[in-house]
C-alpha cells in the first residue's frame, strides 16, 4: 500500500502492511495483482481516525437493509467493533464513508468515531474527496444501449461527462444518464483522466467525487465502451470479472488538513 502525503514543501511515502506472498511472487506481482490473487478482504492502512480497506470483487460493501449475508462491513467490524458505533449515512452502514458495487473491487475508507465520519463527509459533499478508478473495455465502440440519451460529443481526455441518473429496466438492475438539458440539478461528474489503447482493449483511468449507483459502468457505456464482463451494460465476456478497480483515495487528513493518497497502483 502507497500513502503519499504531498504538501509544498516535500513529498514523502511509506509502505503499509500488505498481504503475505513467497518472495518470489511479490515480484513478479503488482500489489493490486497480490489482493486480487488473495481473493480476501485486506486493512492495508490503519491509523487512530480511519480505516483504509480492500474488499475483493463479489462481496457487498455494507448490508443491504438488515441483511445477514456477509459484507466487507461486517468483516471489518469483527476486527474493529467501534465502526457500528458511527452514526453513518444509514444506521446499518455503520463508519463506511462510500460503497463500491458487489462485483467491484478496490478501495473504502471506513470512519472510526463520529467526528472523523463527519469531517470526511463534509469533504465529500465539498467535493474535496477523490476516487480514481482504473476501468477496462473492449477497443471496440458498441451500439448504444435502449434508454440512453444520444452519445456525447467526441472529446479527447482530460474530459467530463455529467449526467443525472434514472433507475431502468427489469427490478430497476441498471441505470440510464439524464442530461443537463432534461435535469439540471443533481448531476453526477465522470473525469476521463486518460485513455490508452492496449490492443484489443482500452484503459480507463476515472475519478469521481461524489457517486452514484453504477455512474462509471453506465457512463462508459454511454461513450460506447462498456466494461469487460459487464453484462447490464452490453460490455464484453473475458476471464475473471468486473474489470472496474477503485485503486486510489485522494482526501485531507480530517484534523491536521493535510493532503493524502492511499493508492494500490
Amino acid at each position: 500500500m502507497r500513502q503519499t502525503k504531498r504538501t509544498k514543501q516535500d513529498t514523502t511515502e511509506g509502505c503499509i502492511s500488505e498481504p503475505c506472498f513467497a518472495e518470489s511472487e511479490q515480484k513478479e506481482l503488482s500489489l493490486e495483482n497480490r489482493l486480487e490473487k488473495s481473493g480476501s478482504p485486506c486493512v492495508l492502512a490503519e491509523t487512530p481516525h480511519y480505516l483504509v480497506v480492500y474488499k475483493p470483487p463479489l462481496l457487498h460493501s455494507v448490508p443491504l437493509r438488515k441483511s445477514k449475508d456477509q459484507t466487507l462491513l461486517c468483516w471489518c467490524a469483527e476486527r474493529f467493533p467501534e465502526l457500528m458505533q458511527v452514526k453513518g449515512r444509514n444506521p446499518w452502514e455503520g463508519g463506511v464513508l462510500h460503497r463500491l458495487d458487489y462485483e467491484t473491487r478496490g478501495l473504502i475508507l471506513c470512519a472510526r468515531n463520529q467526528r472523523t465520519f463527519e469531517a470526511l463527509a463534509a469533504q465529500q459533499k465539498a467535493g474535496l474527496f477523490t476516487k480514481q478508478y482504473r476501468a477496462v473495455s473492449a477497443n471496440t465502440e458498441v451500439a448504444l444501449l435502449p434508454g440512453f440519451p444520444p452519445r456525447p460529443p467526441a472529446a479527447s481526455p482530460p474530459f467530463m461527462l455529467k449526467s443525472a441518473f434514472r433507475a431502468y429496466g427489469k427490478g430497476r438492475q441498471t441505470v440510464r444518464p439524464l442530461t443537463a438539458s432534461t435535469v439540471p440539478d443533481n448531476l453526477y461528474t465522470t473525469t476521463i483522466v486518460e485513455c490508452l489503447e492496449c490492443g484489443a482493449t482500452v484503459q480507463w483511468t476515472v475519478q469521481i467525487t461524489q457517486g452514484f449507483r453504477h455512474q462509471i459502468r453506465c457512463h462508459l457505456s454511454w461513450l460506447g465502451y462498456p466494461l469487460l464482463n459487464d453484462s447490464l451494460y452490453g460490455g464484453k465476456e473475458a476471464d475473471g470479472t468486473l474489470e472496474l478497480c477503485a485503486e486510489s483515495l485522494s482526501f485531507f487528513e480530517p484534523f491536521s488538513g493535510e493532503p493524502v493518497q492511499w493508492s494500490i497502483s
